[in-house]
């Protein structure tokens, strides 16, 4: 409960004070804060409406989703193209996922092109890796930016683009930037 309420007021706190521009191109980008790592955690769900849980994993998936939505520079309508196996820099295998972004619903980035990848050594590469049939097609991207030594970057977490999770997520986005828009005192 303290976690949760820790996790609730952090991310009320954390985008009235340091989202204060909807485009993340442009945006003054701080250092990853490993906290998030719970939102943003370079994987995918599967779960079109958490209503459909019941007791702690419904509280859990429906804290997860407010939090990713409160705290994503980017939140767009993608649509996955292709989902490849490569290598990373360091000769590590990865899962490259392509998408074209067919909406913004927050934040907006100078290409609609992106390229994300999960390596084969996080708990997620598992996951996309069994989920990469159905992968295909509209979902749901939340993306963080972050600064480091060579620029910026990246985690994220893809969520299907059920009409459920589009009007809950578009509900939280309207209240995000209303709050937003309050001067702070």
């Amino acid at each position: 409960m303290i976690k949760t309420t820790f996790y609730r007021l952090f991310s009320i706190f954390s985008y009235l004070l340091l989202f204060t521009s909807c485009t993340a191109a442009n945006q003054n980008l701080s250092a990853w804060n490993p906290d998030e790592a719970q939102f943003f955690d370079d994987s995918i769900d599967i779960i079109e409406d958490y209503n459909n849980l019941s007791g702690q994993w419904e509280f859990d998936a429906k804290e997860e989703f407010n939090g990713r939505s409160n705290l994503a520079d980017i939140i767009a309508i993608v649509n996955i193209t292709s989902i490849q196996t490569s290598q990373d820099n360091s000769g590590k295998e990865e899962k490259r996922i392509e998408m074209l972004v067919t909406k913004f619903i927050y934040g907006t980035l100078e290409s609609n092109d992106i390229v994300l990848a999960t390596n084969a050594e996080s708990k997620s590469y598992t996951l996309i890796m069994r989920y990469e049939k159905n992968l295909k097609g509209e979902h749901l991207l939340f993306l963080r930016r972050f600064k480091t030594s060579e620029g910026y970057g990246e985690h994220f977490h893809i969520s299907p683009a059920s009409d459920k999770l589009k009007n809950s997520v578009r509900e939280l986005v309207e209240k995000r930037i209303e709050a937003e828009s309050k001067p702070i005192n």
